[in-house]
């Protein structure tokens, strides 16, 4: 596993795009904490790579038929990995669909990553990630 903090978190996020969920899992800490956008349904916070997995697969997969996450900005503010990008997704039951920008906070201690925090308002992913407001 690299040390590297955004090469981890970059290779997190591919394996995601790429539908391989327990390659990115096993890039998590056991006690990982994911945190969704307030703003989108089904948000709320995971504890534990089981937790993650149920919440991406069940609930997060229950209310978006599609859902993908590009990221086009990273940078690391001391354990954190601030990852800039857009958010495209489909409602499962309207075909509603969203294309916005999105913001992941990660934390990456000893080697994996132990949170992951989504947010729609990138100031507030900024400070999140004590980076300084652009």
């Amino acid at each position: 596993m690299t040390e590297d903090p955004i090469e981890l978190v970059s290779t997190a996020l591919a394996h995601f795009a790429d539908g391989d969920l327990d390659g990115m899992l096993a890039l998590l800490s056991d006690d990982v904490v994911l945190v969704g956008a307030p703003e989108y349904p089904g948000a709320g916070e995971a504890h534990g790579r089981e937790e993650v997995r149920r919440t991406l697969v069940e609930d997060w997969g229950e209310v978006w038929a599609e859902m993908r996450f590009d990221a086009e900005e990273l940078s690391t503010h001391g354990d954190r990995v601030l990852v800039l990008g857009r958010a495209r997704t489909r409602g499962d039951l309207t075909g509603v669909q969203f294309d916005n920008p999105m913001a992941i906070v990660a934390t990456v201690q000893a080697g994996a990553i132990s949170r992951f925090e989504f947010f729609l308002d990138l100031e507030q992913a900024r400070r999140a990630a004590g980076a300084d407001a652009a």
